[in-house]
């Protein structure tokens, strides 16, 4: 899920960018959406899983420790804890 949200941010940040640096009407690329994935594929793949990686590994942990405060206001802290 992590991987398609950056791949679709990457698209349209890299069709915006072919289109705001175009000198001309004429520069504008036919195709800019398969350019851009291409683009992606070719040279940005990697660092867009790491990206997605990363993004899911936090997502864990802030999921682990909403669970892990959940429970402790539901039942309260061990005594042998407390």
């Amino acid at each position: 899920m992590f991987f398609q949200v950056a791949t679709d941010q990457a698209t349209i940040a890299g069709v915006g960018a072919s289109f705001d640096f175009s000198r001309t009407v004429d520069d504008h690329p036919g195709f800019s959406v398969a350019l851009t994935l291409k683009t992606i594929l070719f040279h940005h793949l990697g660092s867009l899983n790491i990206d997605s990686c990363i993004t899911f590994v936090i997502t864990l942990i802030r999921a682990i420790q909403m669970l892990l405060i959940l429970t402790i206001k539901l039942f309260g802290m061990p005594s042998e804890f407390a």
